[in-house]
């Protein structure tokens, strides 16, 4: 007297349940795909090392090449912010003289942190050296507008350097540019950079070394034994949590003391802008 099939219930049921899961299972998957380091949070749940900066967003900084902020209008809040990775740096760097910085990947801003943090200590009377140990796409030079003809590749070729520091043009500051691209970068920081390295401890100065990205070569981890400290730079939104657990994991094969890692193109916010404290002369006067 009744229909036995279909069973509309049993089919709305069934229909809604693997429903369900497709989307569940969906979600899944693009999370794992398309997720990125966004916040200190997403940092946290791959390491536990600390968070040393945040550095917010600055859309003039992401379409134009590397550049120092330190004379720049509108700048102000980012200008804080390396002040206080700059704090930061120096009490975890207490008693070091060689500091490493380097990112997962390429395209983080390794380059423009290392030359506004080495600005930053330079103000406040810290005698810095920046030395660009990327040998491959060298940045240092065009940041401060040296010549590239003589630098770090030269020094590698010969066993007894004269060490020749470039004056930046900022008080306490000096850059010794990376050179003319060698067609063996990897071997001569293999052989010769040790002891180039004991060499600059010499100098009596506070020494950032700008290397390569740790997951495209391997430059930073023949480079991290030689430092007393690792900072790694991660661009907001641009590196996925395996990318940057895989670059970690590989500077801890070679027992590289990670000091924190620095967050670029964080998004302006409260910690990260300063700007209560830094206010244009109009709205003081209001």
């Amino acid at each position: 007297t009744s229909a036995v099939q279909p069973r509309p219930p049993l089919i709305v049921a069934v229909g809604i349940l693997l429903g369900l899961l497709a989307g569940i299972s969906y979600a899944l998957v693009m999370e794992r795909v398309r997720r990125r380091i966004e916040s200190p949070q997403d940092i946290h749940e791959v390491t536990d090392k600390p968070v040393v900066g945040r550095l917010p967003r600055q859309r003039a900084l992401q379409r134009a090449p590397a550049s120092l902020v330190w004379n720049q209008e509108r700048m102000t809040g980012l200008q804080e912010s390396y002040r206080a990775l700059r704090t930061n740096v120096q009490f975890l760097a207490e008693g070091k003289r060689v500091i490493e910085v380097t990112s997962p990947d390429p395209a983080q801003g390794k380059s423009t942190v290392v030359a506004n943090l080495a600005v930053a200590l330079a103000q406040i009377g810290v005698d810095t050296v920046i030395l660009d140990a990327d040998l491959r796409r060298p940045m240092q030079h065009r940041i401060f507008g040296l010549e590239n003809t003589n630098g770090l590749a030269n020094l590698l070729t010969v066993r007894d350097p004269q060490i020749e520091l470039k004056p930046s043009g900022i008080p306490n500051l000096w850059v010794i540019p990376a050179g003319p691209p060698p067609p063996d970068p990897t071997e001569l920081l293999h052989v010769r950079l040790g002891n180039l390295v004991d060499r600059f401890r010499d100098l009596d100065a506070l020494m950032l070394i700008d290397t390569p990205p740790v997951l495209p070569v391997s430059d930073a981890r023949l480079i991290a034994p030689h430092c007393d400290g690792v900072l790694m730079v991660v661009s907001a939104g641009m590196v996925k949590p395996t990318a940057l657990e895989s670059a970690l994991d590989r500077l801890e094969i070679v027992r590289a003391q990670m000091l924190g890692i620095v967050l670029n193109q964080s998004g302006a916010d409260l910690e990260a802008t300063g700007g209560y404290y830094y206010t244009s002369p109009e709205s003081a006067a209001v």
